[in-house]
């Protein structure tokens, strides 16, 4: 018996670590869901990365909710009903959308590189969830329904919430 826990810790040991499964399907990762996302994380969150990985994980959870209670609806389509960078007209909520999935010129260039590698990492199943309970977000003007509580996913700036009781998550 002790032989076959030897074999198998050593065989534990040196099996390769394996990627966490990429959060939305292959047929719904398009460029324009990518430019999207990123568009989203930069709208809600400005530069804040532990912010940006939040943001992206709860989307894909409330994506999922939201096609399991009421129907098919792309992840992008999903973002843009659900975030409101993708619906107001400020200024800046042009500019963001103005965004490209590409190079960008200027002093956000560099920014705007990383965010873009940021999504493409997250979409490959290559960073992880900093807060698998969330499922909203907003900022500290946000008033969410009794129904939630602050949940912590890091050093964000936004603050991150969970159902009160599972049994009315993402209602």
């Amino acid at each position: 018996m002790k032989r076959l826990i030897a074999i198998l810790s050593v065989l534990s040991i040196g099996a390769p670590a394996f990627a966490q499964r990429s959060p939305v399907p292959a047929e719904e990762w398009n460029e324009a869901t990518r430019l999207t996302l990123a568009q989203v994380m930069v709208g809600e969150a400005d530069w804040h990365e532990p912010d940006h990985v939040a943001i992206a994980y709860v989307l894909a959870r409330r994506w999922q909710q939201f096609n399991q209670a009421r129907g098919p609806v792309t992840f992008q389509r999903y973002m843009q009903l659900y975030s409101s960078t993708m619906k107001v007209n400020s200024e800046r909520a042009l500019w963001v959308r103005a965004l490209p999935w590409g190079e960008l010129e200027g002093r956000h260039g560099k920014r705007w590189k990383q965010v873009r590698e940021l999504v493409s990492a997250w979409g490959a199943g290559k960073v992880k969830d900093p807060c698998p309970q969330a499922e909203h977000w907003g900022g500290a003007m946000d008033r969410p329904g009794k129904s939630w509580e602050a949940v912590s996913c890091g050093l964000t700036k936004n603050i991150f919430y969970a159902p009160r009781d599972r049994r009315l998550a993402s209602r």
